[in-house]
């Protein structure tokens, strides 16, 4: 699965950016150049998951 795919399948660009609290531009900027290594290591349990599912947005 591409970095593109595995963002789509975790809820997409918004979802992604507001569960790791980073700008959508940050995020969007990933479908292209790729998640960073340091991000995929930090949150292990979203990125390397062998079966990721949708992210739930943390609350606040």
């Amino acid at each position: 699965m591409t970095d593109k795919e595995l963002i789509m399948k975790l809820g997409g660009v918004v979802v992604v950016a507001e569960y790791l609290g980073v700008t959508y531009q940050c995020v969007f900027n990933w479908l292209s150049r790729g998640i960073p290594p340091k991000v995929k290591l930090d949150y292990p349990e979203v990125f390397l998951s062998k079966d990721p599912q949708p992210l739930a947005v943390r609350e606040t």
